[in-house]
């Protein structure tokens, strides 16, 4: 890409733009969990946190320990420390899908062998013409699947 003078200036505005669109607001450097089950855990580092153009602070990323928690309600954690700094807003994190039905899209199902070759070898006694034309377009396959059921017994 190509610099020119007035892509220059208008990178230049873009950045001054930014900054003046900067939000000064308190911000929880360290944390810890309201939640009894997980107090054990001591103070968090706060590594992230979410910024509304109003100030607010909805959502923090804070490492305990070696475990990293991202997008943790602030209203789950109560601020050990804080601290006061400017930047621009930021996006809300997007709620995440149904888990379960994620897991039933990546569902791998192994298809039924015994009950496709039992069909074409009924096909193969009921039809034998429309059987000798399947045969051929599914070439090897046919022989692969013959041999896997005389092996297993079907």
């Amino acid at each position: 890409m190509k610099l020119t003078k007035l892509k220059l200036r208008e990178i230049i505005k873009q950045v001054i733009g930014e900054q003046n669109k900067s939000v000064p607001h308190n911000w929880a450097t360290h944390v810890e969990w309201k939640v009894s089950t997980k107090k054990n855990m001591g103070i968090g580092e706060v590594v992230d946190h979410t910024l509304l153009e109003d100030g607010t602070i909805n959502f923090y990323t804070a490492k305990f320990g070696n475990k990293t928690f991202k997008n943790v309600p602030a209203s789950m954690l109560t601020v050990v420390k804080e601290q006061s700094h400017r930047h621009s807003a930021t996006s809300e994190p997007k709620k995440k899908k149904n888990k379960k039905m994620k897991e039933a899209r990546t569902i791998n199902v192994e298809p039924n062998w015994e009950g496709v070759y039992r069909f074409f070898k009924h096909m193969e006694a009921a039809n034998p013409r429309d059987f000798k034309k399947i045969k051929t377009k599914l070439g090897s396959d046919w022989g692969k699947l013959e041999k896997m059921g005389q092996q297993r017994g079907w």
